[in-house]
């Protein structure tokens, strides 16, 4: 049981003791599981994922005369798929089962199949993980549903997925799907129920967040990126383009001219650089592992360029710019030593992550079962 469903009946109780006519009463339970039967290319820049899935949504109402379900009349969550962009076509059928004499179980089973929206995280690009979520929401707020894990049928990503997974040259798709009542982009946008104190009274506004917020259920897949295209084509290039900066310093300190131009060319090469790297990614308000790379490096060739500029300006005699260059080459060199321990040192811990991931992914194939397609 959630947080939210073990706090529901506390709320109902001390709501109902200090404003009798309030209309929130205890939700209808939606029991949902959302199974992945395939994903085609995830689409980086354009932030969206192919993906064709099935949703089995099951509630009771206590009309069991009746044997036919007509969405139009009966009682009905209004279900939809939020983050289902305008391709997706979707398939919907129904399933009546009586209980007893007062009460039926509805099963609406849902094949959608198209692109869908998911907000794309490039904090650690090129060594990210992506969430590929689909949101199911209710036009129903969380007073009138509450749609939570079919605890029968456990939300999972098919074993054939994994093998049909279209675009396995750039990602590892992973057999582990994570559920929860909340989707990646609402957080942060409004006051969650669990965070209210019952006991400090603030009743207004537990019934203002109830009553604004939309009842959700969130199936969450995971692939991480294969890092070694840009390890080879990024990283690597940019470490030979910075390195070469240290070769310039063997030019005599009285040809500044000549170490200013080379400098300045290899400066431009990886400004070139950095921007054709960048065409492949969605423009985010924020700096990806890689710019931060990229853009230290810059830094380091900037004042570089900076030196050589400084080194023939300085009224010393040859011997001694000869001893201050030295020195300061070796400054350079340590730096640049220290850039690259930094970088692989979050390289590494970005492997750790996805060796973690690796196990719950384990534990998650050994908890779910496999499930028969024909079975809906």
């Amino acid at each position: 049981m959630s947080e939210t469903e073990s706090l529901m009946p506390k709320l109902n109780e001390t709501l109902e003791k200090i404003n009798p006519d309030s209309t929130i009463k205890y939700p209808v339970q939606i029991r949902v599981s959302i199974e992945f039967l395939s994903i085609g290319e995830v689409d980086t820049l354009n932030e969206k994922f192919q993906a064709e899935v099935r949703i089995i949504s099951k509630w009771c109402d206590e009309q069991a005369d009746k044997t036919e379900f007509k969405s139009e009349e009966d009682w009905n969550p209004y279900l939809f798929i939020e983050n289902s962009l305008h391709d997706v076509k979707e398939e919907i059928k129904y399933k009546i089962d009586k209980i007893d004499d007062y009460r039926r179980e509805i099963t609406e089973t849902r094949i959608a199949k198209g692109n869908f929206w998911e907000r794309i995280e490039l904090q650690n690009f090129p060594l990210d993980t992506q969430e590929l979520s689909i949101t199911l929401a209710s036009k129903r707020k969380t007073t009138q549903v509450n749609l939570i894990q079919n605890q029968e049928r456990i939300s999972t990503i098919y074993y054939e997925t994994l093998h049909s997974f279209r675009d396995q040259q750039k990602w590892k798709l992973y057999k582990m799907v994570k559920v929860s009542q909340q989707a990646s982009y609402d957080i942060g946008s409004a006051r969650s129920i669990n965070n209210i104190d019952v006991e400090a009274h603030d009743f207004h506004e537990m019934d203002k967040v109830r009553r604004s917020k939309r009842a959700k259920f969130v199936a969450t897949c995971y692939c991480s990126r294969r890092p070694a295209y840009y390890l080879i084509n990024c990283f690597s290039f940019n470490f030979l383009i910075t390195v070469l900066s240290l070769t310039i310093f063997s030019i005599e300190t009285r040809l500044a001219p000549n170490r200013i131009s080379g400098t300045f060319t290899l400066i431009l090469t990886s400004v070139s650089f950095k921007w054709v790297s960048n065409r492949t990614l969605p423009t985010v308000s924020y700096l990806t592992s890689l710019d931060k790379y990229q853009i230290t490096s810059i830094i380091y060739l900037v004042l570089c360029c900076v030196w050589h500029s400084t080194i023939a300006s300085i009224a010393v005699e040859m011997p001694t710019k000869i001893i201050i260059d030295k020195i300061v080459v070796g400054i350079f060199a340590t730096i640049f030593i220290t850039i690259q321990i930094v970088f692989s040192i979050r390289i590494f811990s970005a492997f750790r992550g996805l060796k973690q991931l690796k196990l719950k992914e384990e534990r998650f194939i050994r908890q779910v079962p496999e499930y028969d397609d024909d079975e809906f």
